[in-house]
């Protein structure tokens, strides 16, 4: 113990990490951590500033001169006991080492405090606290770079891009000559450079990275810093600097075949961002000539050729260039090439290169497909069933035990003969699994069968004996066990059949009722079923409720989940899904109710998620079955994958649920990436759709990705939730609030879903048939079509087809400085330390929309800079410079809330010269003013997404304001700039456009 304290004295830890000196304050980290993580920030400050004081009185307790007890004893108890505050008389002397290992702990503990001060919104403290490191004596030159390089941090993450740069420089000045500090010196130049690039000196920063590289070679060190250099500067846009960087690496003396491989692989991606094909493509021609990465350079050369002459021409360059490598390739080498080709076919959705990848590995004699091979083989067969969905509802059979699937019988035995324990029969259980026997029986008179969980085996019945009830032994009930009671799990041919009269006949739960079960789980735990590449698997006549996760989960990365079939089963009250489609390819129910789920999200009865894209969600069947009662929705597809997605529910009763009886949540990553329709078919017929008045039972979430088809199918309106409530609902919604936005993908129809009612009869709400609410504005839904009768009423469908209503708004442009005036030389004595002041920004966002890239812009030394914002920071220490904002991001909206309270909640922004009108969008409680302060325009939280034109009383330019309620979100168009300011003098002021 003693050796292990003392070797953690000997390094500075940085970061708010676990260090030994403080187990309270490592705590307090610990749960500010979780509250971040929980968007809690005032919370997460809170406690990192009682960490940080921690902190400081843990540092207080080490002392560097003479103590009364030896050092051990005494970082011992320093380190383990934070209170020690009393001062230790001399009775013997450190030794010089020890000493030093005492002051490079103290400073440690300092900059960690140092740390907490400044995650805790209190700079001056975090200064403070970074002095005292500085200050505390006989530090080695090893711990003090430590203090510079975390302060060059903070400085940093301050946009005091100088002093970060300076600290940087202390730190090199330091490590000059000492080889034993190489690593640090790499770690301060990567610092210098990040500031200088930070600070808009990207000549400045590319010397500092090469000068590293200079002693690096000098050093014989390996070069790869400076790829994620070269990336830095990509990510900033810095095209140019970022393309020479690429040549200087490659020509340094010691860059390997390695290294210059990627530099040719990372020149012709600059290149193709530059639209210039040819000096792209014989980029990829070099690398290939290196022969060092062979897959690495076909690949980025595939997607190179794709994105200039497209799919076509790049697949056939992609087989050529196979063929010509392989006079130098072994037939092994061969077969992993189109191997990979085979795979890319799968990231791509085209089965049919799938194809020709399997062929030409059949003609590479006693070769097998590899890399990933079992994901695109199966995509072959994936879009071979496609073609045919829906299958006739005669073709498929319900199993009645594992002899259907050819199981021959061997014997039967009773679970109880093998050493049954009221209190635990696990073991019993898995000794009787475990027997060679093709049937295992659960006998009524042994019930309830409790136990934790059990692994099934290939080939084998489970059976139910009528009366059985099996729940969780005592320990997991209590302790929430996270592992499910049955799992099935890489087997074939296994049955759980009931032989009661009916379902609830035999129980299946880890609880025994809902009462029980809210009682003891307040937290995700364990499912009833767990199917994890599994084949050939029945589930039939039982009950499966109030478990604490899923009553029946299916999931796997590896292999699929397939011919499972679930018939006259009752999945009740369980915690967190009825059932859960992650992995399934071959998935039929058949009278099987999804009841009252309830407990943590998403709360559904069927919800197909697949954890990755790689998971299939593919040839399901509902027949005859029931939704009712489940919190989060009945049918939920939350659904995107390389396999088609393809569902048919035939005569479902889908009862109303408060968040949609059906809700068709797409997805669009990998298509979008893939530039292809989503291959997908979901088929609703001769069903009905129940739905509270005031709740549409139909949804469409993102945008409309699948084909989907309502056929000879009811749509009937309840009573409302609240019978207060007179905003009925549509019975068709579509909520369009996804940020996804490429032109080429979003602005093709060929890329919509069809969405098709054929014989549908709508009967109650009071709205029209179809509804959208669009808060993204940017995505169209054109296929959708048929005839419904509403209330009697005949309708056409397509006469609900809907615009985008940003299409073709041109959107901000990014900011340069060059395109307004210089800002003024008088500092704004009254801008406040820490900006913005009058607002506050917005940062918490659902999963599904871009993180808003909120930019400061400043003025300095007679020029605009700008600053891209970390997530929560508020820029501190400006020294009363005046901070305008935008935001650089995919979707330019900005998320905003109301001020602090102190100094009003109102922002202003330059309207431009030339008496155009421009518009802008915003969603939430807002005021719109003029210059006069005159209230031209507002929006409440009912209105929705809603649209301004702003139009000048001139041709020159105006500066306006908006005031912000509580929050909203705020999208500009051009020619707004976007800019905004807490006060109208602190806005950049654009040049006059020369007429």
């Amino acid at each position: 113990m003693k050796q292990r304290l003392l070797l953690l004295l000997a390094a500075i830890t940085l970061a708010a990490a676990d260090i030994p000196a403080a187990p309270a304050a490592s705590r307090l980290e610990a749960d500010a951590v979780k509250a971040e993580q929980a968007n809690n920030i005032e919370r997460a400050r809170t406690l990192y500033a009682q960490a940080a004081e921690q902190r400081m009185k843990d540092a207080e307790a080490i002392y560097l001169g003479k103590a009364k007890k030896s050092l051990d004893d005494l970082l011992d108890e320093a380190l383990l006991d934070p209170g020690m505050e009393d001062g230790l008389e001399s009775a013997s002397s450190l030794s010089p080492a020890e000493s030093q290992r005492a002051a490079d702990a103290k400073a440690g503990i300092l900059v960690t405090a140092a740390n907490d001060y400044e995650k805790a919104d209190k700079p001056a403290s975090a200064d403070k606290a970074f002095a005292l490191a500085l200050e505390v004596p006989k530090i080695s030159d090893s711990a003090r770079i430590d203090i510079l390089h975390a302060i060059s941090d903070v400085k940093l993450g301050r946009y005091d891009c100088a002093a970060a740069a300076a600290n940087a420089d202390k730190a090199l000045a330091l490590s000059k000559g000492n080889g034993e500090l190489a690593g640090k010196r790499a770690e301060s130049y990567r610092r210098l450079a990040t500031a200088r690039l930070e600070d808009g000196d990207v000549d400045g920063a590319v010397e500092a990275r090469f000068a590293w590289a200079a002693e690096a070679v000098a050093a014989k060190q390996p070069l790869e810093p400076l790829r994620d250099f070269v990336n830095e500067l990509l990510g900033g846009k810095h095209l140019d600097a970022a393309l020479a960087a690429c040549g200087r690496y490659a020509a340094l003396a010691t860059a390997t075949a390695k290294d210059r491989h990627w530099a040719c692989l990372k020149e012709a991606e600059i290149h193709r961002r530059r639209k210039d094909a040819p000096r792209a493509l014989e980029a990829i021609d070099r690398a290939l000539e290196l022969r060092c990465d062979v897959t690495g350079a076909l690949l980025a050369g595939f997607d190179i050729r794709r994105a200039i002459a497209g799919d076509d021409e790049a697949w056939k360059w992609f087989a050529a260039a196979i063929a010509d490598v392989g006079a130098n390739f072994s037939a092994g080498d061969m077969a992993a090439l189109w191997s990979q080709y085979g795979y890319k076919a799968y990231l791509m959705f085209r089965p049919d290169q799938a194809t020709r990848a399997r062929d030409e590995i059949a003609r590479l004699k006693k070769q097998q497909p590899s890399h990933y091979a079992g994901r695109w083989l199966h995509t072959i067969k994936a879009f071979d069933d496609f073609a045919k969905f829906p299958r006739a509802e005669s073709e498929i059979k319900f199993p009645k035990d594992v002899t259907d699937f050819g199981v021959p019988f061997k014997a039967e035995v009773f679970a109880g003969d093998f050493g049954y324990d009221a209190r635990d029969a696990t073991e019993c259980l898995q000794k009787a699994i475990d027997f060679d026997a093709t049937t295992v029986i659960l006998e009524a008179s042994k019930s309830p069968w409790r136990i934790s969980s059990v692994k099934l085996r290939s080939n084998i019945n489970i059976v139910f004996e009528k009366g059985v009830v099996v729940l969780a032994d005592e320990a997991s009930q209590k302790g929430n066990a996270k592992y499910p009671m049955f799992e099935v799990k890489n087997v074939s041919n296994v049955a759980f059949i009931g032989r009661g009269d009916k379902p609830g006949d035999v129980y299946i739960g880890k609880y025994r009722d809902n009462e029980e079960r809210r009682r003891m789980c307040h937290d995700y735990g364990g499912s009833g079923f767990a199917i994890e590449g599994a084949q050939n698997v029945v589930i039939r006549n039982v009950k499966v409720a109030e478990c604490s996760v899923d009553g029946i989960s299916l999931s796997s990365l590896g292999r699929l989940n397939s011919n499972i079939y679930v018939q006259d089963v009752i999945l009740d009250g369980n915690y967190r899904q009825a059932c859960s489609i992650c992995n399934a390819d071959g998935l039929y129910f058949k009278n099987v109710a999804f009841l009252n789920t309830s407990g943590g999200d998403p709360m559904c009865g069927i919800d197909l998620e697949p954890t990755y894209e790689l998971e299939p969600n593919s040839n399901i069947y509902l027949f005859d079955c029931r939704f009712e009662g489940n919190v989060g929705g009945g049918l939920n597809f939350t659904s995107s994958s390389y396999y088609p997605v393809t569902l048919h529910a035939k005569r479902c009763d889908f009862g109303p649920h408060g968040n949609g009886a059906i809700v068709i949540f797409a997805r669009c990553g990998v298509y979008m990436g893939a530039n292809v329709k989503a291959p997908g078919r979901i088929i609703i017929e001769d069903s009905t759709i129940r739905g509270f008045a005031d709740a549409s039972p139909v949804r469409f979430s993102t945008a409309s990705l699948f084909d989907v088809a309502f056929k000879n199918t009811q749509i009937i309106a309840e009573e409302a939730r609240n019978p207060k409530n007179t905003a009925l609902a549509s019975p068709v919604l579509f909520k369009l609030d996804r940020e996804f936005n490429l032109p080429e993908y979003t602005g093709d129809p060929s890329k919509e879903g069809d969405i098709v009612f054929e014989n549908v009869t709508v009967k109650g709400f009071g709205k029209p048939f179809v509804r959208y609410f669009d808060t993204a504005g940017h995505y169209s839904v054109t296929k959708i079509r048929g005839e419904a009768v509403c209330d009697g009423e005949q309708i056409d469908v397509a006469s609900f087809r809907h615009r985008g209503p940003d299409i073709g708004r041109v959107e901000i442009a990014r900011f340069d400085a060059a395109q307004y005036l210089p800002p003024p030389e008088t500092v704004a004595a009254d801008a406040p330390d820490t900006a913005p002041n009058r607002f506050t920004l917005g940062w918490k966002v659902p999963w599904y929309v871009h993180t808003p890239g909120y930019v400061a812009i400043y003025g300095e030394g007679g020029t605009w800079k700008t600053r891209k914002l970390m997530k929560w920071k508020d820029i501190a220490g400006m020294k009363g410079k005046p901070v305008a904002f935008y935001v650089d991001d995919p979707e330019h909206t900005l998320r905003l809330g109301q001020g602090k309270g102190n100094e009003g909640d109102s922002f202003f922004f330059e309207v431009p010269a030339g008496g155009k009108t421009c518009t802008f969008k915003s969603f939430g409680e807002i005021e719109l003013k003029n210059p006069k302060g005159e209230v031209a325009g507002s929006a409440a939280w009912g209105d929705g997404m809603k649209y301004f034109d702003v139009k000048p009383s001139s041709d020159a330019a105006e500066i306006w304001s908006i005031r912000i309620k509580s929050f909203a979100n705020i999208k500009f168009f051009a020619p707004f700039s976007g800019i905004i300011a807490e006060k109208p003098e602190w806005l950049p002021r654009m040049k006059a456009v020369a007429k």
